[in-house]
């Protein structure tokens, strides 16, 4: 009989899958994923668009070019609303990236540095 059930598991897809919760996932780096097979830049198994891609599409009225990057402003990649997404190139994030990294390291010393003075 457990097999029987399995077998019918493999066989239901998406919305008609037991387990199916609603095409929503997230991802082991953290983002949100949504369910769009056949969407160009649908990954995990060729079916889910990180969600960020799809509203940052929808805002500007065509696909996100594969040297763009939509950049989540308050670091918070969960938090897709529009005004939290910024598109830009990639050369821009990465600077955007070292700034905050190279200002996370400097916050670092200080506080080491005032720990040391004490």
């Amino acid at each position: 009989m457990g097999t029987h059930i399995a077998e019918l598991n493999r066989k239901q897809k998406g919305p008609n899958h037991p387990r199916w919760k609603g095409g929503r996932i997230i991802t082991p780096l953290g983002y949100i994923a949504i369910c769009r097979p056949g969407h160009p830049r649908a990954s995990i198994a060729r079916r889910y668009v990180l969600e960020h891609l799809l509203v940052m599409e929808q805002q500007i009225g065509r696909p996100v070019r594969r040297d763009e990057i939509v950049h989540h402003i308050n670091g918070n990649k969960q938090d897709n609303r529009i005004e939290n997404l910024e598109l830009m190139s990639k050369a821009e994030h990465d600077r955007i990236h070292a700034l905050l990294t190279d200002r996370a390291g400097l916050m670092r010393r200080r506080r080491a540095q005032r720990r040391s003075r004490s």
